[in-house]
């Protein structure tokens, strides 16, 4: 499933990085990662995942969850999510 519109995929992972980690809504995310979110743990990292894959419907393997330590990344993956 490849996701079109990258407005509406930014907006709706950037609520879910919100909801997650509770963080302002103003904040740039175009940067963040795991060393800048003081909360961002192991347990948090699988709420995120959780929350992403229900989201957009999408299932990640374990070695694509590993990889997912930044907005950026994590958006990429879901645009190339095949």
């Amino acid at each position: 499933m490849k996701i079109k519109n990258t407005k509406i995929l930014e907006a709706n992972l950037k609520k879910i990085f919100i909801k997650v980690f509770k963080l302002k809504n103003k904040v740039d995310l175009k940067d963040l990662n795991y060393k800048k979110i003081s909360n961002w743990d192991s347990l948090q990292h699988i709420l995120l995942i959780r929350n992403i894959e229900k989201k957009f419907k999408l299932k990640f393997s374990d070695i694509e969850i590993i990889d997912m330590i930044s907005f950026k990344n994590i958006l990429d993956k879901i645009k190339n999510f095949k």
